[in-house]
């Protein structure tokens, strides 16, 4: 539900109070149903994969994008991921240098 338009109906002008109140309200549910998952989780992965899968990269291009940019211009200041939701900052930090890291250096260096 986070990707699924939500962040669109965060954004639109025309959207009323009780339309922003509502899908903020879904946007925070689904971020605490996320970090119950990754409690429950035995690997260090969504879904307790033993690799990164499509779930991870998908909700990692909003997770990393939230604090900076939901919780500042959007006012989706309920929490935020970095003191807000512990198990899923640490998902983004593993991530980021473990997953992507070699990625990130193979495509930096080929260009």
């Amino acid at each position: 539900m986070i990707n699924d338009g939500l962040i669109g109906r965060l954004t639109c002008k025309h959207s009323t109070e009780e339309a922003y109140t509502k899908a903020v309200t879904t946007l925070f549910k689904s971020l605490d149903r996320i970090e119950e998952e990754l409690q429950k989780s035995s690997t260090p992965y969504l879904l307790s994969s033993p690799h990164v899968t499509e779930a991870d990269i998908r909700l990692y291009t909003t997770a990393v994008r939230f604090d900076p940019v939901y919780v500042q211009h959007f006012k989706c200041n309920i929490r935020d991921i970095r003191s807000g939701y512990p198990l899923i900052h640490k998902w983004m930090r593993h991530l980021y240098w473990v997953s992507f890291c070699s990625f990130l250096f193979y495509s930096f260096y080929i260009i």
